[in-house]
């Protein structure tokens, strides 16, 4: 794995939780409040698509998402013990700005007070550092 997809993984994992976060939600909301059925009701307890069952299996999607979490954090933990290995305050606040905070090039060099091109340029070298640093240890 390179350094950009090393950096990349946060942005994906994070994704995956917004994601399952408004899926939740909308299972929440079917769980709840079901829409009519016109269907013929049969009254039991062993109904696989009662409305406890249906919680239960949310409840345990929810579960998954704290999972996910508690990988992020750990993830953006590690990330940032290898970015602050980086001797140059610029390349650290570009990788930040780019894999942290997920800014636009545009917006980072509107913060760096620099250009484009060069926010570019400054990209380029972070990672060059970041892979050996990942090389090494």
């Amino acid at each position: 794995m390179n350094a950009k997809e090393y950096l990349l993984q946060i942005k994906r994992l994070d994704s995956l939780i917004n994601n399952k976060q408004i899926e939740i939600n909308v299972l929440k909301s079917k769980a709840l409040y079901p829409g009519i059925s016109y269907e013929e009701r049969v009254q039991s307890s062993s109904n696989p698509n009662s409305k406890e069952d249906l919680l239960l299996k949310v409840i345990d999607y929810e579960n998954e998402l704290k999972e996910d979490m508690l990988k992020l954090i750990e993830l953006k933990k590690n990330v940032m013990k290898v970015i602050d290995q980086l001797t140059d305050a610029d390349m650290i606040d570009v990788l930040y700005k780019r894999y942290m905070q997920y800014k636009p090039w545009e917006q980072i060099a509107v913060d760096m007070n620099c250009s484009w091109r060069w926010t570019l340029k400054l990209h380029s070298r972070a990672l060059q550092k970041i892979e050996k640093i990942l090389k090494s240890s």
